[in-house]
């Protein structure tokens, strides 16, 4: 059982490599963290507590798959808010995905800068700190709800353009759409805005707002090049596809000129009404992507 001592910030670190488990000790503990160290899956289970402020996971265990631990403790009321950093030698796009989905907070692929995974410990741990048992606890539910109306409802959101670029022949193939909302509270950070958006019920209403802020500029600015949305798979599953089909006759763009790239905001809750929506989507010429988080 971890303790708190002086506000240290106690570290579950999981892997079964011993020389890597030493080593990232070492430099925890000289940075003032408090590190406990198991090797499997049974004793991440038997040894965390909520006195600890972050995990270090690694995916390979010997008795039990890194995504399957993450999975038993985001489902575990009593884990559930304990921040996770996915560590692994080998890290593909679907991997990343999938623990994203799964929970995770992060993830660093081995080897990596140790400077760096500082850097992203502490910048978990103070998104963490937002969110206490899954509710935000630095702001009353209430004032939280009225900002994010208020962003819905006066379109306060800028949207920024990210080139992305085809290889052979090196070109502009399009423009990502990633939006920021125009405000100086914590909600300023656009993961804050949508975990907030998702956690009261605004999730779909805010993404419609940043899409249709996106198009119009877009319509101004980009002629031949593709349109990249950022779309949750909750937005996909829901019932607003008359609402967006309208928003891109509305804006003059095109479906055939826009791809959506679904993100790692929420998990697919149900299999097949997502694959049927998503079909349909496809059928009017929408084409999709997986974010590459």
């Amino acid at each position: 059982m971890l303790n708190k001592l002086n506000n240290r910030k106690n570290i579950l670190l999981v892997d079964d490599d011993r020389s890597v488990t030493q080593m990232l000790s070492m430099l925890l503990e000289t940075r003032g963290y408090g590190v406990n160290v198991v090797h499997t899956g049974g004793e991440a289970i038997d040894t965390v507590s909520q006195d600890v402020d972050l995990i270090l996971l690694d995916l390979v265990l010997p008795d039990t798959e890194g995504f399957e631990l993450c999975r038993r403790l985001k489902e575990d009321e009593s884990t559930a808010g304990i921040p996770i950093i996915i560590l692994s030698a080998k890290l593909l796009s679907g991997d990343i995905v999938e623990g994203l989905y799964l929970g995770a907070d992060d993830y660093l692929t081995k080897p990596f800068e140790y400077e760096e995974l500082v850097a992203r410990m502490e910048a978990v741990i103070r998104r963490a700190s937002l969110f206490k048992n899954g509710s935000l606890a630095s702001k009353g539910e209430e004032a939280i709800i009225r900002e994010i109306r208020h962003i819905i409802d006066e379109a306060l959101i800028i949207p920024f353009f990210q080139p992305i670029f085809l290889l052979e022949p090196l070109t502009v193939y399009g423009f990502e759409a990633l939006c920021r909302p125009q405000t100086q509270s914590m909600l300023a950070s656009p993961e804050l805005l949508f975990k907030a958006a998702i956690q009261f019920g605004f999730y779909q209403e805010l993404e419609i707002a940043s899409w249709d802020k996106a198009l119009s500029y877009a319509y101004e600015h980009i002629t031949k090049e593709k349109i990249f949305l950022n779309c949750n798979p909750y937005l996909v599953e829901g019932a607003r596809f008359t609402s967006i089909k309208d928003l891109f006759a509305k804006s003059n763009i095109s479906p055939q000129n826009v791809i959506l790239e679904i993100t790692e905001r929420s998990a697919i809750s149900d299999f097949e009404v997502f694959y049927k929506h998503l079909n349909k989507y496809r059928e009017h010429g929408f084409k999709f992507a997986v974010d590459d988080v």
